[in-house]
């Protein structure tokens, strides 16, 4: 059986959304009851009954499940690392939640215009899933040491003893074994 490492909540807040994501425009496709269900009497939206929308939740639960699926692919991260990014204030956090937006916002959009034949995927989404793809990939990293040391690669230089302790069974045997013809073969000029 399979260990899970999925967070249990999302990785970023509701309140933190909002600060990333246009309130207005969330509202209007977010809520199921009626147009601009979260709109207050004098024209601004409730940002605090916006963010306790189960639809609004699901999505953020949604997209940090599909964050989660990339930034864990190889190991590149770890659900603690994901943790230390979302406790400590900095540029890290601000870009982690920044991509969970992005991600969130398509499926809001999607959720309500996805049936529309008109609606295409936006480009910020598109350049979303491009970063995705570069973090997955090692060539964009969150601020740790150890990934940014990571991507400097130390030559070393190998010694018999090293060279014998990688190599192959074939290799270590052949001396074992008599030259074949084709070891006998002379160099072409």
């Amino acid at each position: 059986m399979s260990t899970l490492i999925s967070s249990t909540t999302p990785w970023i807040t509701a309140a933190e959304f909002i600060k990333r994501a246009d309130p207005r425009t969330i509202a209007d496709i977010v809520g199921d009851a009626n147009l601009r269900p979260y709109q207050n009497p004098n024209g601004t939206i409730d940002t605090a009954a916006l963010g306790a929308d189960v639809n609004l939740l699901a999505a953020l639960a949604s997209a940090s499940g599909q964050f989660e699926a990339d930034v864990f692919t190889g190991a590149r991260y770890s659900p603690d690392d994901l943790t230390k990014i979302m406790t400590t204030t900095c540029n890290a956090q601000a870009f982690m939640w920044q991509i969970i937006t992005n991600i969130a916002k398509a499926h809001v959009e999607e959720r309500r215009m996805g049936m529309d034949p008109n609606w295409t995927v936006p480009d910020w989404y598109k350049e979303t899933k491009e970063l995705l793809m570069r973090i997955r990939q090692g060539d964009a990293i969150f601020g740790f040491q150890e990934h940014a040391d990571a991507s400097h690669p130390k030559a070393e230089f190998m010694n018999e003893q090293n060279w014998l302790d990688v190599s192959t069974t074939v290799t270590q045997a052949r001396p074992m074994f008599g030259r074949r013809n084709k070891d006998l073969r002379r160099p072409s000029l």
